[in-house]
């Protein structure tokens, strides 16, 4: 894909790029406020990539790093295999070069070659307020479920 500033590459995170992932999912939660410490983003994203079931990339514009998405799996009786989108961050300034369409073609592509069913994404209403996340995955080809995700954390003190 050529846009300005060069084509976006798209590669799933090795171990030789794991640290330019960690750092941009260090600034996405930064960014975004969550008050997940970077040590658990590191230690997260290094078991993510090293099991099966589960996918990072990392897009890259020239030198730069510009994006990157995760995704999980999951087997269910209803479903099947069903993937979800956990993060997808892109740099400021590489916004609104079809970096993060990219990321989520690779996702969903992966998703494909693993046999899943479905990918979902769970839009939060901050993400919706602050970013328009709905309309976003909408244009990605994303519909909504209608069903509300709930959480209830097994480990006291979070993700920190």
């Amino acid at each position: 894909m050529a846009r300005r500033g060069g084509a976006v590459r798209i590669r799933p995170v090795s171990a030789r790029e794991v640290d330019a992932a960690i750092a941009l999912l260090c600034a996405f939660f930064r960014e975004e406020g969550f008050a997940t410490r970077p040590a658990t983003v590191a230690r997260n994203l290094r078991a993510l990539v090293a099991a099966p079931g589960h996918f990072a990339a990392l897009a890259r514009i020239g030198r730069d790093a510009a994006g990157v998405v995760t995704v999980s799996s999951e087997r269910s009786v209803e479903y099947g295999l069903v993937a979800e989108i956990g993060d997808l961050y892109v740099v400021p300034a590489h916004r609104g070069r079809g970096v993060a369409r990219a990321l989520i073609r690779e996702a969903a592509a992966w998703c494909r070659r693993a046999g899943a069913d479905a990918l979902l994404v769970t839009v939060t209403p901050e993400g919706e307020r602050r970013h328009g996340l709905g309309r976003f995955y909408r244009r990605c080809g994303f519909a909504a479920t209608g069903r509300t995700v709930m959480e209830r954390r097994l480990r006291r003190g979070g993700p920190r």
